[in-house]
């Protein structure tokens, strides 16, 4: 199995089961409420442990007790925290996050009152160790830095970039990674209403990577290394229930599947799937519990 470092964030997810969102004014009963962890990088390398990978993170963490709580999180799920760095001042990030029951989709309204992870951390850490780095498109000041040192003192290793918001500067990271995963909300933020125009558009922005697109309901898709573009429709009549988290567990599948020697076309098909895993179930963990 390979060595995957994550750099990016992780929260408490304070998460409120609802029959059905409430409106301005409006008052339910919630049918559960329940914490767990959360954050895009952490949710990734969770699905990474369980895949068998040895999953490291690099990620800001308050010194507070509920920070002492998210490091004990992230090591129940197997994920090494030896590289996280801890920060006096601020407080640990966490997410109010509605689902709604009826259409399994969910509201999040995040809190942050915390440095992001330092270019000077990422900088002492001895990064020739893993196999895969992973990059959240966050923080894209440090980012950049971090992408020099990367592509300076790594040779084999594979680079991948999450865009899942857009960011002030980001664009011009998407020529050092190797593998760029792009959310469908950044595409159509983007003012393109396909993933194929955008992976058109992109090719140009960065010929060197492979591309992958998730795009909801409409399955997912990716250019390969020759600029083929490969489609996965979604399964039809899946019974959802659970729509959190299902991106970063798609962005675990497809770093799985390439850090074994798959290609990309068959990376696209087995993140598909397993992203489809978890939209059938409450959460993250756990996602294998039931195969044989």
């Amino acid at each position: 199995m390979a060595k995957i470092l994550g750099i990016g964030n992780s929260v408490i997810d304070h998460v409120c089961q609802l029959s059905h969102f409430v409106q301005e004014n409006d008052e339910q009963r919630a049918l559960s409420y329940y914490d767990q962890l959360g954050g895009n990088c952490a949710n990734s390398l969770n699905v990474l442990a369980q895949l068998g990978h040895e999953a490291s993170i690099m990620s800001s963490i308050a010194i507070d007790d509920t920070g002492q709580s998210l490091l004990q999180q992230l090591q129940q799920r197997k994920i090494d925290t030896r590289l996280v760095q801890r920060i006096r001042g601020g407080k640990t990030p966490r997410s109010q996050v509605w689902l709604a029951q009826d259409k399994a989709t969910r509201t999040i309204v995040h809190y942050r009152d915390l440095a992001e992870v330092s270019f000077e951390h990422f900088a002492k850490a001895e990064i020739e160790q893993f196999d895969w780095l992973h990059f959240e498109g966050r923080n894209i000041e440090a980012l950049t830095g971090m992408f020099n040192i990367a592509r300076c003192f790594l040779d084999q290793q594979l680079i991948s970039l999450e865009v899942e918001k857009d960011r002030e500067g980001i664009d011009a990271l998407f020529s050092q990674a190797s593998v760029l995963l792009f959310s469908k909300a950044f595409i159509l933020g983007r003012g393109m209403n396909s993933a194929t125009a955008w992976l058109e558009h992109c090719r140009h922005l960065a010929p060197q990577a492979v591309i992958f697109c998730a795009f909801g309901d409409q399955g997912a898709w990716c250019m390969d290394q020759t600029g083929q573009i490969h489609h996965q429709p979604a399964t039809q009549g899946i019974s959802l229930v659970d729509s959190l988290g299902a991106g970063d567990v798609f962005n675990a599948g497809v770093i799985d599947a390439m850090v074994r020697g798959h290609h990309p076309a068959e990376a696209l098909k087995l993140a598909t799937a397993l992203a489809e895993k978890k939209l059938q179930q409450r959460g993250i963990d756990g996602l294998f519990a039931n195969d044989h």
